[in-house]
């Protein structure tokens, strides 16, 4: 009863407090408070002492009434769980969440928002600005696709991904899109992100590291030698998709069937052997080797004088020069002037049989005389009859030469032939880069839009005699346009990944015609020159080397000074374009860029072996 009227008596204080409250004295009112809170903590206490259970007091504390000043702290209610609704897309808008369609959402977005779609189908954005539409953001959403199942992400596409197969997506931020006015219909579409790889700490896993290896055989360095050296490659993997290559000179590239080189050029060179992959590309490359290769006997000559006593023996050597003279067969050996001339003056007959008077060269290759030479004090001009010497002596070295190509026949491309006329080349069903374009003509407005257009056909040159073999040339054939004058220009434009392409799949030679001039090159390469090995070996790819060639044609009758040699009516213009840099071939060896095995000739080129047509040259 004493808790019930200490409680009764804290309500009705309470109650004049709220009451009266402007009447009381304010010093009054910390000792209600006081009392009130007395009443609290003795609340407190007793509701303490009543967790444990006390059957007695149970009923009174359930009857007595809780002070109305008392509050006990509300439960939080948690949310029910906000289920996926069927819209496509939502975005939060002032702090609240909006659904809709993409294209609702999207015509309301401002730049930097965030539209997150929630279906697996590809969403629409008719006539979407851009410009605009980059400067949103678009993420799936968490809900319908689960971190679990692994990442997505929302692509862009400029066709309809659902119903089209291998699209690429596009980036908004991309030139061709960014910083224009352009209006298209985009689709966006949410797509699990392939997982990478991940990489193995095992150094058995790693990626072989391809590194080429020669052995060189007969090779002396950097000394005369009368015998080609060879050199053993190694190193490419065996998965394939590799080839060796030779840099001669430092300029041209010449490729090697098998593992094996034979240095036969003669004269003095470098060489370095590089590991090309399917595009080209140099992925290793050897030490340089300097090769000085001659193996040609000198020309000699020996002469009397009007004494007959004295011998004199001349000798010429274009590669390695003379070295030493010998009288006895080469059981001695005797230093020759500077001019290569040597004299040898005798007392009395002497007769020097065949094979005693030799001549050496600084390579080792000797001449050795053939017939018997006598020396006897008669009276004649000059040396004849039988013990006359020529330059026709015996080579101690000879050896055969090998051309050191590639003949291997790759997988064969799909070429789209036929009288079809196409302003570009057209390879399994892809466009490559190979056009042609009329870029100047005498009285010809060229339109704008003008595309020039060729035909495509395949024959055989290597052995034109036999029809039945593969082919290993395209043609391709320009299409006059007929209202053109005396005086214009066709352009062809390529680079080197369409030559590789061609070469791999066993096209030889690629023959560019126009108005019945032919332009042939060679796919397996037809640039050198010192800044080209400079670009290859620093890693410039060969699909980055951009050709033109220029047929230019003057048909007024005037004289044509630029015409080339077989032509007076066209003139030709190969440039190649690469890391920024431009430069004209010549088919002068020697210098930055240059040209070789590149030939402009009448379609009667076509019915003799590559490379050997001229003027004179008559019909198979």
């Amino acid at each position: 009863m004493k808790r019930i009227f200490s409680m009764g008596l804290a309500l009705c204080i309470a109650a004049l407090l709220v009451a009266g409250a402007e009447e009381l004295p304010a010093e009054e009112t910390p000792a209600a408070q006081i009392e009130v809170q007395e009443q609290e903590e003795a609340l407190e206490e007793k509701e303490a002492s009543a967790q444990t259970p006390e059957p007695e007091e149970t009923p009174v504390v359930s009857e007595s009434p809780a002070p109305t000043d008392v509050t006990e702290p509300e439960a939080t209610i948690a949310p029910e769980a906000t289920k996926p609704s069927d819209a496509p897309a939502w975005t939060m808008r002032d702090g609240i969440r909006t659904e809709g369609t993409l294209e609702e959402l999207g015509s309301k977005a401002n730049a930097g928002d965030t539209i997150y779609i929630a279906v697996p189908q590809a969403l629409a954005l008719h006539d979407a600005a851009v410009q605009a539409v980059s400067k949103l953001s678009f993420l799936p959403d968490e809900r319908a696709f689960s971190k679990q199942n692994g990442e997505y992400k929302v692509f862009i596409y400029a066709q309809n991904p659902d119903s089209e197969e291998e699209l690429d997506s596009i980036d908004l931020t991309d030139s061709a899109y960014a910083g224009n006015d352009l209006r298209i219909t985009l689709y966006l579409r949410v797509e699990r992100v392939p997982e990478e790889t991940p990489q193995s700490d095992d150094p058995s896993d790693a990626p072989e590291e391809i590194e080429i290896s020669v052995e060189p055989i007969g090779y002396r360095g950097a000394v005369w030698s009368a015998q080609a050296p060879s050199f053993v490659l190694s190193g490419i993997p065996e998965e394939g998709g590799y080839s060796y290559s030779a840099i001669v000179y430092d300029e041209r590239f010449e490729s090697i069937a098998d593992d094996t080189y034979e240095a036969t050029d003669e004269g003095v060179y470098t060489l370095r052997f590089v590991i090309l992959d399917d595009m080209g590309d140099i992925v290793s490359a050897s030490q340089v080797y300097t090769v000085l290769l001659d193996t040609a006997a000198p020309d000699v000559e020996t002469e009397l004088d009007e004494t007959g006593l004295t011998l004199t023996i001349t000798a010429q050597d274009e590669q390695s020069g003379v070295d030493a003279v010998s009288l006895d067969g080469g059981e001695h050996w005797l230093n020759m002037d500077v001019d290569g001339t040597y004299s040898h003056t005798v007392s009395e007959k002497t007769v020097l049989p065949a094979g005693a008077v030799q001549v050496r060269d600084q390579a080792g290759n000797i001449w050795i005389s053939d017939a018997d030479i006598t020396l006897a004090p008669i009276r004649i001009p000059s040396y004849g009859g039988g013990g006359s010497a020529s330059g026709d002596g015996k080579k101690a070295v000879s050896h055969g030469k090998g051309n050191g190509k590639d003949t291997s026949i790759y997988d064969t491309v799909a070429l789209e032939t036929g009288d079809e006329a196409r302003h570009t080349l057209v390879i399994g069903g892809q466009q490559m880069d190979l056009t042609l374009d009329l870029v100047d003509a005498e009285r010809f407005d060229i339109p704008d839009d003008y595309e020039a257009c060729f035909t495509t056909r395949t024959i055989c040159w290597s052995n034109a005699e036999n029809a039945s073999d593969a082919p290993d040339t395209v043609v391709l054939t320009a299409v006059r346009e007929q209202g053109l004058n005396d005086r214009y220009d066709y352009r062809w434009r390529f680079n080197g990944e369409v030559l590789r392409l061609l070469n791999k799949s066993g096209i030889r030679y690629l023959a560019l015609e126009v108005d019945g001039q032919l332009l042939a090159l060679p796919t397996e390469g037809f640039t050198a020159g010192t800044r080209y090995t400079e670009l290859k070996m620093s890693g410039v790819s060969t699909k980055k080397f951009d050709y033109s060639a220029d047929m230019r044609f003057d048909k007024s009758g005037e004289e044509n000074a630029e015409a080339d040699d077989g032509c007076a009516t066209c003139s030709t213009m190969l440039t190649v374009s690469v890391e920024g840099e431009s430069y004209v071939l010549n088919r002068e060896q020697g210098g930055a860029m240059y040209a070789y095995d590149v030939y402009l000739g009448p379609e009667q080129m076509l019915q003799v072996p590559f490379g050997t047509y001229s003027e004179d040259t008559t019909q198979p």
